[in-house]
């Protein structure tokens, strides 16, 4: 999958929509394989990155046991699940860890693989910076374990700028910083490959 989290057909939500966006998904990759294709030549080389990804607002324990007093299943739980952490490891987790791999085929085709739920600004800002004809630029890859928001998309809020995490079991939200760091170890996975296939 690409970088989708935050794109929805609409209208959507009834079995009919479903199987006509299914239809015009299918003819499209059907029609892909009657053009003409690309052949990929050249040596694979791949780099791998880990970033920290800091989150937003630490809740108190006194916050944390109010919360398991919500109305909200969904909150409670959530609310819990961090006391139990809260009690195991001393403290609650104030950053993530995030997985970012790069694949380059020869000099044909260079595929970006990122973790999470990933909104479309990540793909598009990758495609105009490495080219997107030969840039192929993944999601939910290694791990999906929230939705990865742009700046733009935290600016936003909603669901995929925050409240999202409440489902995912984490407090708060991704700090605004998260999409430069995302980009860096992209960058930086790029150079490596590109430099030892160029050497």
């Amino acid at each position: 999958m690409g970088c989708g989290a935050d794109i929805n057909p609409i209208p959507r939500g009834t079995l009919e929509q479903a199987q006509h966006y299914g239809s015009l998904l299918s003819h499209v990759v059907l029609s892909l394989g009657n053009g003409d294709l690309v052949p990929v030549h050249g040596n694979v080389r791949t780099a791998r990155r880990e970033v920290s990804l800091p989150l937003a607002g630490l809740p108190t324990q006194d916050q944390l046991l109010e919360e398991t007093r919500s109305d909200n299943f969904v909150v409670r739980r959530r609310a819990q699940r961090l006391l139990d952490q809260l009690e195991r490891q001393g403290r609650l987790e104030d950053h993530h860890s995030y997985p970012v791999q790069v694949w380059s085929f020869g000099k044909g085709l260079l595929v970006i693989a990122l973790a999470g739920e990933v909104v479309v600004d990540y793909s598009l800002r990758l495609k105009h910076e490495f080219g997107s004809a030969n840039t192929w630029v993944i999601g939910y890859a290694e791990d999906v374990f929230a939705y990865i928001p742009s700046i733009r998309i935290l600016r936003e809020g909603g669901y995929e700028g925050g409240e999202s995490m409440l489902y995912y079991g984490i407090h708060g939200s991704w700090q605004p910083q998260v999409e430069e760091l995302i980009l860096e170890a992209v960058r930086e996975a790029v150079h490596e490959v590109l430099s030892s296939a160029a050497s």
